[in-house]
């Protein structure tokens, strides 16, 4: 039998007990579990036609999106020096008329600040750049919107943003009912914000457990899609255009989904992508980028393919014309270490019946 003097006690008590308590609060950890959504055998088959990368001259290029507009794809994408707070960090976009040739078109910088997360938006037939300019630690008003647009020889800024709260990152603007709605979300709440003349103002919060964040949305079948990310697993969340404050919340079968992203594919289906992780292994081999297709009608998810991916990936941006998927998304390059930017194109062909 062992006796333990004071002086150890101390120690422990001081060293060993916070770790044991931090250890038994991780591991404690309470995931709601909501509905999943059935993952079934897709209808189609999707076949990787090409995969290339078209960005590598920063140490770290990531957080992609991809749209057409008037003849050229765009591609925008976050070029810094790594994934955290980078004050020399730009906006990068790319422009190609066959999505084999790319040029830059514009690099977006802001001396102190750091840019992130880019996408891009036709409204009202124009192409607008949003992404947000992040200023040190200890700064008020800390995240800023910022909106340009884009024209056939240039990028222009639009306008300024007025917002009400700067703890919120205002991760995705889009079009709702004739006018622009953006979907932000903060260590606490995640919600839809009114997007009027530069002015961001509130909404509603939603109410989704497992630690959201990241999400995009879009409409079809007089209901709105939303595609969340959590600390779980990645939520779909589907409402009446008459209330979209209130969704049915749907769990999907795919852990995590960062940098989700959500289009229409066609009248019945949309494609939804993400970084996934296998097993809820957030480890090499076992995180991807997967493209997936939800049926609106069925309420099912099939998974499409896995794109040639590795370990720090996703964020992923999705062009459809016919059955071809054109696609960005970035990727770890394990032989120069570097963050790339990566184009693939898919072709989807409806399996016989």
């Amino acid at each position: 039998m062992y006796i333990i003097n004071s002086k150890c006690w101390r120690y422990i008590s001081l060293f060993i007990l916070p770790i044991i308590l931090i250890s038994s609060c991780k591991k404690g950890k309470q995931w709601v579990e909501l509905p999943e959504i059935p993952l079934v055998e897709s209808a189609y088959t999707a076949v990787l036609l090409d995969s290339a990368i078209v960005y590598h001259t920063a140490p770290y290029n990531a957080f992609s999106d991809l749209t057409f507009y008037e003849g050229n794809f765009y591609l925008a994408f976050r070029a810094a020096a790594d994934h955290g707070f980078d004050n020399k960090a730009s906006v990068v976009v790319l422009k190609s008329k066959d999505f084999i040739r790319w040029g830059v078109f514009d690099n977006i910088k802001a001396e102190g600040h750091d840019l992130r997360d880019p996408k891009l938006l036709l409204y009202r037939g124009a192409c607008y750049l949003n992404f947000s300019k992040v200023s040190p630690e200890g700064v008020s008003n800390r995240h800023q919107p910022q909106m340009y647009k884009l024209d056939d020889n240039r990028i222009s800024f639009a306008s300024p943003t007025a917002y009400v709260n700067s703890n919120y990152w205002y991760w995705y603007t889009g079009e709702f009912d004739g006018s622009l709605m953006t979907y932000g979300y903060s260590k606490n709440e995640v919600g839809f914000f009114r997007n009027n003349a530069g002015g961001i103002t509130p909404r509603c919060l939603l109410d989704i457990p497992n630690e959201p964040s990241e999400a995009r949305f879009v409409r079809a079948k007089n209901q709105l899609f939303t595609l969340v990310r959590t600390q779980r697993k990645g939520v779909l969340a589907i409402s009446d255009l008459s209330n979209i404050c209130s969704p049915k919340l749907w769990q999907l079968p795919v852990y995590q989904f960062g940098g989700p992203n959500i289009t229409v594919f066609d009248a019945d289906n949309l494609l939804l992508s993400g970084r996934e992780l296998i097993d809820n292994n957030n480890y090499g081999n076992f995180v991807k980028t997967s493209l997936y297709m939800y049926n609106i009608k069925s309420n099912t998810l099939s998974k499409l393919l896995v794109l040639p991916s590795f370990s720090d990936t996703g964020y992923a941006g999705h062009v459809v014309k016919g059955d071809t998927i054109f696609m960005s998304y970035y990727d770890h390059h394990p032989s120069t270490g570097k963050a790339v930017i990566k184009t693939a194109r898919i072709k989807i062909v409806k399996k016989d019946v």
